[in-house]
């Protein structure tokens, strides 16, 4: 079993990328084993004694072969990268610099192949004139924003590894059974030849994560979908056409990601209103993209700014009711170091609207994480709470917890590529679309609910759960909605 290989864009033609002007020297042979150091806008930029890129090197290594062979999914003739898609060739450099040799690989992203801006480049440095057959293959996919992403072989796993676009084969399958559940994974990894037992396979456990549980498809099978219901999201960006939700995003903002796509963004996505993973599949979805790398809490304000203007533009019973932020713009412990009181300001202009914003901040945030039981994924007062499943931690009062794992969600960094990954345990980012959904099911069956009604109801409604914390139980949540009579907002 092999993973598919996408190194670039599939173009409609070809594309042809040159860079700098050769000089008249003789070619150097890239023949050899090459080591990723670095990821420069343009090759005088590079400083062997001075790393610019802070960020993750995607391209680990590759090895360039006799006869134009590479590791990768490319081969290599006179100065040139020729994919195996037949349709791109880029020019590569190799400079020698500080007595060591380095070569110039240009990232061939969908800004490149699709509107045509200058690509940036790999900087790799060569470690051996000769390949070493280590007997560790290499293979590459279209990885995060984009970039090219390895996928390299391991020699271990352990619980709650990180397994995406991770070569498994080598393992014994008896290694890989045992921790399979709690892995992340998507369907790039490489497992094991050997069939594993029916209830461990991969593809079973993407399926089966696919639901949201908790009796969530029994409400759907009732038709309660949040059809009707408008829902937004800020996070990261995504392209718009994955099946999880194709069709469902009503408008589309970017406030400063300047990218196609991400891991994040189809990931929630695909948690609130997604067609198999969604406990609102028939909700409709305002989107905005916000670069959450920048740590600038600014653009989150842009974003939930868009939101009540498109908001203001909606007739009465068509408002949009609740915002997903996957994120901690402000407040003790948030990673954004810049403009964090934009955050609390644009979401008191939000409430003053009317939408409620769910988010990851302490002292705004409602919703606190749990896992699914192994054995019963309907029964929320099975969950467990905790970093990790079987944690021994103490409730917050103040939360309303929600599952995060295992889930499956969307996963696309390419356009016209449409797959999945598995989270065997998640993050807190994954409840609070999960919840966005539940309160849209709620206002479809109820719409003259107000925002702080609804919360009430999210936390009369929990089930009790481990050491008394408080799981939401969609079906109580939406029997007690049935019944309640919305409360007169006084006038001030």
């Amino acid at each position: 079993m092999r993973a598919f290989v996408f190194l670039t864009a599939v173009l409609a033609s070809l594309l042809l990328v040159a860079g700098p002007a050769k000089s008249e020297e003789a070619a150097q042979s890239p023949v050899g084993s090459w080591q990723s150091v670095d990821y420069v806008e343009n090759i005088e930029s590079f400083k062997p004694d001075k790393k610019s890129w802070q960020g993750e090197l995607f391209l680990k290594e590759i090895e360039f072969l006799d006869g134009g062979r590479t590791s990768l999914a490319f081969r290599w003739e006179n100065d040139w990268l020729l994919h195996e898609d037949g349709k791109t060739k880029a020019q590569y450099y190799i400079r020698q610099m500080d007595n060591s040799m380095y070569l110039f690989m240009p990232w061939l992203s969908g800004d490149v192949a699709i509107r045509g801006q200058k690509p940036w480049y790999y900087v790799l440095k060569k470690v051996s004139d000769k390949t070493q057959p280590s007997g560790k293959e290499q293979t590459a996919t279209h990885g995060p924003q984009g970039a090219f992403r390895a996928i390299e072989p391991v020699d271990s796993v352990k619980e709650f590894d990180d397994v995406r676009d991770r070569d498994l084969s080598k393992l014994r399958p008896a290694a890989v059974v045992a921790v399979i559940s709690t892995l992340d994974f998507n369907k790039d990894t490489v497992w094991p030849d050997q069939n594993l037992p029916p209830g461990k396979r991969p593809e079973k456990l993407l399926e089966e994560a696919m639901n949201p549980g908790l009796g969530v498809r029994a409400l759907h099978r009732q038709g309660i979908t949040g059809k009707g219901v408008n829902v937004a999201i800020i996070d990261q960006g995504l392209y718009q056409d994955h099946p999880e939700f194709a069709g469902k995003i009503v408008a589309y903002y970017d406030s400063g990601c300047n990218s196609e796509s991400s891991m994040h963004g189809p990931a929630v996505a695909s948690l609130l209103v997604g067609a198999n993973c969604g406990t609102a599949p028939d909700a409709k979805l305002y989107y905005a993209a916000a670069p959450s790398w920048l740590k600038d809490s600014s653009y989150y304000a842009k974003a939930i700014d868009w939101i009540i203007e498109q908001n203001s533009k909606l007739p009465a019973g068509q408002k949009i009711r609740v915002v997903s932020v996957s994120a901690a713009p402000s407040g003790e412990g948030s990673p954004f170091e810049k403009n964090q009181q934009m955050w609390d300001q644009a979401c008191a202009r939000a409430e003053a609207a009317g939408l409620l914003v769910l988010d990851c901040t302490r002292h705004h945030g409602i919703i606190g994480r749990c896992f699914f039981d192994a054995g019963n994924r309907e029964d929320p007062s099975q969950c467990l709470i905790g970093m990790h499943p079987g944690d021994k931690v103490d409730p917050m009062d103040d939360r309303v917890y929600a599952p995060s794992g295992p889930r499956t969600t969307a996963e696309q960094y390419q356009e016209n590529r449409f797959t999945y990954q598995y989270n065997g345990r998640g993050g807190l980012s994954w409840t609070i679309p999960y919840v966005a959904g539940v309160l849209a099911m709620g206002w479809q069956v109820n719409p003259g609910l107000g925002p702080e009604q609804m919360k009430e109801i999210l936390f009369n409604s929990a089930a009790k759960g481990q050491n008394g914390a408080k799981i939401i139980d969609p079906q109580r949540f939406i029997g007690m909605v049935r019944t309640a009579k919305p409360k007169r907002v006084p006038n001030h």
